[in-house]
């Protein structure tokens, strides 16, 4: 694999890792502040399901890869 490869990557779980993350604190936020439906739990449970699912497939898709861990 070439290295422009790699970095793209990697770049590309970053952002996904960032955006996931980002998703999950955002809503636990909004239900810091506010009373929480069904609607509002079932976000943020998805919301982390999407989270962990984007970092273990990162993580076993580098080690595949021999990409090492990159957080």
């Amino acid at each position: 694999m070439r290295q422009s490869e790699t970095v793209r990557i990697q770049k590309y779980f970053y952002n996904q890792t960032i955006h996931s993350v980002r998703d999950v604190n955002r809503l636990q936020s909004t239900l810091r502040y506010r009373d929480a439906d069904i609607v509002d739990c079932i976000e943020l449970a998805v919301a982390i399901a999407v989270r962990d699912t984007v970092k273990r497939v990162s993580s076993d898709v580098r080690h595949l890869l021999n990409l090492g861990k990159v957080n």
